[in-house]
């Protein structure tokens, strides 16, 4: 790898992580704004409260004051406009205010001091954003730029030097660690995301696991509109242990794959979702009111449209069986889940290949069932 090609690859993985954990990445911005906004606040206030004390402090009574609205105001912007406006951006704004703030004390208030405010901006700044390097970078040589271009004429020729050498040294230094920090951080987003994603979406099929279902169910309380839960369907591969006998498991592995995908394109048309159940189980929770004999139609005619052999089937390929419930009158997710399954059993026990919607009191139709659920 050339000496260009590593950097553009790791701005594109950070990049890629930074799409991957928008959410993640925007909750931590807000975060750190509100305590950046609270640490400006406590800090400027008590130097407000101080220059009514001390004459070092006194030329900046009104600045102090101006800057602690103006970051009053930035929180209350913040919160007014929450959804439209990125945590991001409200984030960059306090140090762009922060840093207005001391270009102005330095170059014309107190001229015969080195600043220290400045060199603070820019050496939380890169440490505490969350966003792209070439933005952080960009935004932090802007505002050093900025404030030096403003400062310089009117500084005490004795700190010229001093101050363009303390803000390019504090610029360079925060923008190395920080990028190390920053990416750190990110990683660390990007293992979490990781992490949640392999204990919810099961490893072969790409669907969801029995631990979000459960979550789902759970909360489902045995009300139809609660959780948005309106229809629950069990499927069931016919004869795949034949079919796994027969052809392999990594045929098996590749039917699985293959109906997970057909259930995942009927799931997404609905707004529902499916998971894997166990085995060669699988579970599709609807939302709303479908219908459910035209769904479960619609499921198997597109399971064997896929016309994947199987020779241990009556109809040369693979197939499936639907158990269907209806949400609404249950006590718990328990009784939705035994009703499903008890469709499914029906199914089976009517000869595979096809969908059994549940009707209250037909398992007294069959006296051997036994649920898989307990």
């Amino acid at each position: 790898m050339s000496l260009f090609e590593r950097p553009r690859e790791t701005r594109k993985a950070e990049e890629r992580d930074l799409r991957r954990n928008r959410e993640e990445i925007r909750t931590t911005n807000r975060r750190n704004f509100h305590i950046l906004i609270g640490l400006g606040l406590a800090c400027f206030g008590a130097m407000f409260a101080l220059s009514f004390l001390s004459r070092t402090y006194r030329p900046l009574r009104v600045p102090y004051l101006v800057l602690v609205g103006l970051l009053l105001l930035l929180l209350t912007l913040e919160r007014a406009f929450q959804r439209q406006v990125s945590p991001t951006f409200a984030l960059y704004s306090v140090f762009v205010v922060i840093g207005v703030y001391a270009a102005f004390t330095s170059a014309f208030v107190t001229p015969e001091y080195t600043c220290v405010t400045i060199l603070g901006v820019l050496s939380v700044m890169p440490i505490l954003m969350l966003d792209s390097s070439r933005r952080v970078n960009l935004v932090e040589t802007l505002l050093a730029a900025v404030y030096l271009a403003c400062v310089l004429p009117c500084k005490d020729a004795r700190l010229v030097q001093d101050e363009a050498v303390n803000v390019v040294l504090f610029g360079m230094i925060a923008a190395v660690v920080g990028a190390y920090q920053r990416q750190a951080r990110i990683d660390s987003i990007e293992l979490k995301r990781q992490a949640v994603e392999r204990e919810n979406t099961d490893f072969l099929t790409g669907l969801g696991s029995r631990r979000p279902l459960f979550r789902r169910l759970i909360a489902y309380g045995g009300q139809p509109g609660e959780n948005q839960i309106g229809l629950l369907l069990m499927v069931d591969i016919d004869f795949f242990k034949a079919f796994n006998d027969t052809y392999g498991h990594q045929a098996g592995d590749e039917c699985l794959r293959r109906l997970a995908a057909c259930f995942a394109a009927l799931a997404e048309r609905y707004g529902a979702q499916f998971y894997r159940y166990g085995g060669e189980e699988f579970a599709g929770i609807f939302p709303g009111n479908p219908e459910p004999d035209a769904l479960c139609r619609e499921l198997t005619e597109g399971v064997a449209a896929l016309r994947i052999p199987h020779t241990a089937s009556e109809t040369g390929f693979v197939s499936v069986s639907v158990g269907a419930a209806q949400a609404g009158g249950e006590r718990d997710y328990g009784e939705l889940l035994l009703h499903a399954d008890y469709a499914l059993y029906a199914a089976k026990r009517g000869g595979r290949n096809r969908a059994v919607v549940y009707r209250p009191g037909e398992e007294r139709q069959f006296p051997g069932f036994e649920p898989s659920f307990h």
